[in-house]
């Protein structure tokens, strides 16, 4: 009778551990409540679900941001409300100034097709 023996186990390579990441910089949150004060009405107030302030770029001492305003709204016959981005706009934030700058482009109205 034989006897069963083990095989020989791998020992995994050792990984360097991950670098964690500097934080990301945001908005003050005084200037971006200032911001949106201003252009989200008392209407849509409670509709809001989620405010997203995501950094893109830097160039200088100006910082460039996606503002997007997460909002939902209860669909009939469905199960779960519907979650969509209600408003968004591309910002300068300028860090020596303090200042909050609404660089968003308008849409083209869309024209009417003859055919």
């Amino acid at each position: 009778m034989r006897m069963a023996t083990k095989k020989p186990t791998r020992k995994k390579p050792l990984q360097a551990p991950a670098k964690p990441e500097p934080p990301k910089p945001t908005i003050p949150n005084e200037l971006l409540k200032a911001f949106l004060d201003e252009r989200i009405t008392i209407g849509d107030a409670p509709k809001v679900t989620q405010v997203v302030d995501g950094f893109l770029w830097e160039k200088g001492d100006i910082q460039r941001y996606r503002i997007n305003v997460w909002m939902k709204e209860p669909v009939e016959g469905m199960f779960c409300d519907r979650n969509y981005i209600g408003e968004s706009w591309f910002v300068h934030y300028d860090k020596k100034n303090k200042t909050l700058t609404d660089k968003t482009i308008e849409p083209k109205p869309k024209q009417e097709k003859v055919f």
